[in-house]
């Protein structure tokens, strides 16, 4: 598999723990967080304790700012997938979609967000923008 695999998880309805185990039944070594704001209302979401309870299950956890949903104050979804495949194109989005991809070349990663179905949020973009740097690259849903 010489370009990796990403493994894609919402953790809406989920609490810490649960998404902990699914993440260690599924092996995941790190959580590529894609939020633009890691900052979450629901108890143990937000990035510090979030970090912490995964370090604690032996996950490590990365921040990725520039692959957060920057376009996400517009109603119109479609649109602002539009805008964000765009965005993820050129300059430093398209350098950390590559790190993404290089990282998922050496560890078995799972991107995060909030919602849980994939075609509802921009994680699908991020996806999408790793898969057209390297066809080769699996995505698969974490269950």
């Amino acid at each position: 598999m010489a370009g990796g695999r990403i493994y894609s998880v919402g953790y809406e309805g989920l609490t810490v723990a649960g998404l902990v185990e699914r993440l260690r039944q599924n092996r995941i070594e790190e959580v590529v967080d894609v939020r633009a704001s890691p900052y979450s209302r629901r108890p143990g979401f937000s990035k510090k304790r979030l970090a912490e309870s995964l370090a604690a299950a032996g996950i490590a956890y990365r921040h990725e700012p520039l692959l957060g949903n920057a376009f996400r104050d517009i109603e119109d979804f479609a649109a602002a997938m539009a805008l964000m495949r765009h965005h993820l194109a050129a300059g430093d989005p398209a350098e950390a979609v590559a790190r993404l991809v290089a990282l998922a070349g050496d560890r078995r990663i799972a991107v995060l967000c909030l919602e849980t179905d994939q075609r509802r949020c921009h994680r699908q973009v991020v996806l999408e923008a790793a898969l057209a740097r390297a066809p080769d690259l699996d995505i698969l849903p974490l269950h």
